[in-house]
C-alpha cells in the first residue's frame, strides 16, 4: 500500500515538474479572440478588419499557468490598454 503511495506522489510531482518546464518553454498560447492572426473582423461590416483587442495585435496571450505563477512576466507579455487602438493608428 505504501508503495502505491509513493508511486502516485512521484507520479504527481513528475506531471507538476513537466508542466513548468513546458510554461517555461511555451509561455503563450494563440489568441482564441483573433485565432491567432492579431486581426479581428468587425461584426457588421465583414470586409473591415481592425487589431485585436484582446492581445493587442501580437495574436498571443500568456498561458493561465504563467498568469498564476508569475504574474510579473504575464504583464508585460499582455499589451497595454487601448494598445489595439493604437497598432491601427501605426498601420494606417
Amino acid at each position: 500500500m505504501a508503495v502505491l503511495w509513493i508511486v502516485a506522489a512521484l507520479s504527481a510531482a513528475l506531471a507538476v515538474t513537466v508542466y513548468l518546464i513546458s510554461l517555461r518553454l511555451h509561455p503563450r498560447v494563440p489568441c482564441r479572440a483573433c485565432e491567432g492572426s492579431g486581426r479581428t473582423r468587425d461584426r457588421i461590416w465583414r470586409r473591415a478588419t481592425g487589431t485585436c483587442p484582446k492581445c493587442g495585435g501580437a495574436g498571443r496571450k500568456p498561458r493561465a499557468g504563467i498568469r498564476v505563477l508569475d504574474r510579473a512576466r504575464a504583464r508585460q507579455m499582455l499589451p497595454g490598454k487601448d494598445a489595439h487602438k493604437k497598432a491601427d493608428k501605426r498601420s494606417t
